[in-house]
């Protein structure tokens, strides 16, 4: 086996090697004896291989190496002695190896690095000493490493850097300081690493750095920072890291983590002449204030992490500049401010990463977000058309101040008119005047967040007030059903027996009222009991109509990759852009479908009572008429008409849309549409609170004072009533 050039005796469960197995192997050049279970290496069993180029002795149980056993590969390139036991490295162990290139000793036990060591190493290139328990580096431990390009030491116990450990390391391209115990890093410890490409320095507790600790490394492409105590930043802390080449040049540095730190704010100035950088990653830290113009040079930049911190705004400069930028993460912060431009400069093709959907009204990029938005999120203002604001408007002054006239008018006439009458007026008035606050409440919510409320649209929708601006909704829409249901039956019985005294008296009157009160409010309160899942019938639409015209949502979630030009890894770890798409599918409610028939039903009942009855008084006032051998003008029948036509017609536009809608949309035959939604909750309730006065007081007062007029003028009754 003289020419034998390889061989590979890996994941054997080998426990031992006998002496002299490889004796006549002279030219063998790869040797693989990884993941067995040797304990020792016999002194001498590596006597006769002076051509080998690789030896793999990982994964297994040594916890010593012989001083001598390396002594006749002068050839070696690599070798490997990593997740082994070894706890020390005799000082001359490695003596003879002149031509050794990569040296890999991590994942062991060792708690200290013999000065001297690595002195004939001097072709040495990489070294990898990482996981093990080193707590301090001797100063002149790499003294004679003027050719190494990667040094490995993360994953250990350092708690210091002496000054000088690295002075003589002119051509090192890549050093790992992660995970160790460092809290300050000595100014000039860097100073001869003009040729570092990547530093990392994650993972450990460094709560400040010292400006000028960098300043010498012109050739810097990464750097990494995350994991650490970082309170704040300097702003002239990264200014000397820039490309001494014009224009955008691979000598400069495109990579910077500084997350999972404590910074609590970015000041101008920061990154100055980080002109090139591509990847900024800040996430998982304490920001709440960044200068407006703190990424005003980071025209290269690409991907933009500031994922969980505390940000509440973004300055509407901040991403001015940033023309390149490919993705930005702004998932789990409390924004509540944004304003219309700040996204202004990211093309369509961007993506922008939030929590809150709400947060994709304020930019055309490509928004994703891992919770679905609300079906009844509109992107815009609470009352987000300008023509619903003003009947909206119109509707609130009419329900609030005509039912203020028909206090007035009401209590001026208490004592002349029928107590009955005004008792049920009275308590008519009121339920429309609490339209006339849930009016007012949507219109100063809408006139205090005006086109930042997407922000707060969730909140709102959470929050107390919604629940009450809800409940004054359904509790006037009701109990304006049943007065105006009650005041019909009150004038029908006055007509139909009118000599009979079959009428409602003051105290039976008394107690249908307190009734009709409890069952309004105990409607509005079980819309709130109800169940639905995570949501009630209040915290599903942004105008707080508490009657179910929308279905339960179910959430399908899609894990998509975010496609990003990754022409350039991340050199301490492999990272794949990945972000979650939630669709929102529609389902229906049992609980919520009957009881959108349940009201939906009583409402028509109080309809077709109201139309049986007010018809009933039509006919029965014309054949009064007749019998009073008077024929009857036709003007005034059809003025008559007309007056009941108004009453019947205005209640069934009022309360006929928003109960066949409901029930559409809770079977599934209509899309739940935040447009049609919008008019139908916001108008469609309010316009009989509003309208009611003019109906049931206004002619009244009108017809009182024209009798009273005439009678001072002396003109007979009949006269009166009949014009």
């Amino acid at each position: 086996m003289t020419r034998l050039w390889s061989l590979d005796l890996s994941s054997n469960q080998l426990d031992e090697i006998p002496t002299g197995v490889f004796s006549t192997m002279t030219s063998l050049r790869y040797l693989y004896l990884s993941s067995n279970q040797l304990d020792e290496i016999p002194l001498g069993v590596f006597s006769t291989m002076t051509s080998l180029l690789t030896l793999n002795l990982s994964s297994n149980q040594l916890d010593e190496i012989p001083t001598g056993v390396f002594s006749t590969m002068t050839s070696l390139r690599y070798l490997y002695l990593s997740s082994n036991q070894l706890d020390e490295i005799p000082t001359g162990v490695f003596s003879t190896m002149t031509s050794l290139w990569h040296l890999d000793l991590s994942s062991n036990q060792l708690d200290e690095i013999p000065t001297g060591v690595f002195s004939t190493m001097t072709s040495l290139r990489y070294l990898y000493l990482s996981s093990n328990q080193l707590d301090e580096i001797p100063t002149g431990v790499f003294s004679t490493m003027t050719s190494l390009l990667t040094l490995n030491l993360s994953s250990n116990q350092l708690d210091e850097i002496p000054t000088g450990v690295f002075s003589t390391m002119t051509s090192l391209l890549t050093l790992n300081l992660s995970s160790n115990q460092l809290d300050e890093i000595p100014t000039g410890v860097f100073s001869t690493m003009t040729s570092l490409w990547h530093l990392d320095l994650s993972s450990n507790q460094l709560d400040e750095i010292p400006t000028g600790v960098f300043s010498t490394m012109t050739s810097l492409l990464t750097l990494n920072l995350s994991n650490n105590h970082l309170n704040e930043l300097m702003p002239s802390v990264f200014s000397i890291l820039f490309s001494y080449v014009t224009g955008h040049s691979p000598y400069t540095m495109y990579i910077l983590s500084l997350s999972h730190n404590n910074l609590s704010m970015l000041y101008s100035g920061t990154f100055y002449k980080q002109t090139a950088l591509e990847y900024l990653e800040i996430q998982h830290n304490q920001l709440k204030f960044l200068a407006q113009d703190v990424f005003h040079n980071l025209t290269w930049l690409i991907n933009l992490d500031l994922s969980v911190n505390k940000l509440t705004q973004i300055p509407t400069e901040l991403l001015l500049y940033c023309i390149n930028l490919e993705r930005l993460d702004l998932r789990d912060n409390p924004l509540l401010r944004i304003e219309p431009n700040t996204f202004v400069s990211l093309n369509e093709t961007a993506n922008v990463i939030v929590s809150d959907p709400s947060t994709c009204c304020f930019t055309s990029a490509n928004c994703m977000c891992d919770k679905a938005p609300s079906p009844f999120l509109t992107c815009k203002r609470l009352l987000p058309y300008y023509g619903l604001r003003i009947a909206i408007w119109f509707a609130c002054a009419l329900a609030i101040f005509g039912n203020i006239l028909v206090f007035y008018f009401r209590y001026k006439q208490k004592q002349q008119g029928n107590k009955v009458q005004f008792l049920l007026i009275t308590n008519l008035s009121i339920s429309d005047f609490s339209m006339g606050i849930y009016l007012v409440i949507l219109i100063s919510v809408d006139m205090y967040y005006t086109h930042y409320f997407p922000s707060f649209s969730e909140s709102w929708r959470a929050s107390i007030l919604c629940r009450i601006t809800g409940a004054f909704s359904v509790l006037s829409s009701e109990a304006s059903t049943f007065f105006i249901t009650l005041i019909t039956i009150d004038r029908f019985l006055g007509v139909k027996y009118t000599f009979s005294g079959r009428r409602l008296s003051t105290k039976v009157a008394r107690v249908l009222v307190a009734l009709l009160w409890f069952v309004a409010l105990g409607i509005s309160i079980a819309i709130s009991a109800l169940p639905q899942g995570n949501l009630d019938f209040y915290a599903v639409s942004e105008i707080c109509v508490g009657l179910p015209i929308t279905r339960l949502h179910n959430h399908i979630l899609n894990e998509t990759e975010v496609p990003l030009a990754l022409n350039r890894p991340y050199p301490w770890r492999s990272k794949v852009y990945t972000s979650t798409q939630v669709n929102a599918v529609p389902t229906g409610s049992r609980a919520a479908m009957y009881f959108s028939i349940a009201i939906t039903g009583l409402n028509m009942a109080c309809f077709l009572v109201v139309g049986y009855c007010y018809l009933a008084i039509f006919f029965s006032a014309r054949q009064t008429s007749r019998n009073a051998g008077r024929s009857t003008n036709l003007k005034e029948e059809i003025r008559r008409a007309m007056k009941i036509f108004a009453l019947v017609f205005t209640d069934f536009c009022c309360r006929m849309p928003i109960g066949v809608y409901s029930i559409l949309v809770q079977a599934g035959a209509v899309e739940d549409d935040p447009v049609a939604y919008a008019w139908i909750a916001t108008l469609a309730l309010p316009i009989n609170s509003a309208i009611n006065p003019f109906l049931y007081t206004l002619p009244t007062v009108i017809s009182s004072r024209r009798e009273r007029n005439y009678q001072q003028e002396n003109i007979p009754l009949k006269i009166i009533r009949r014009t």
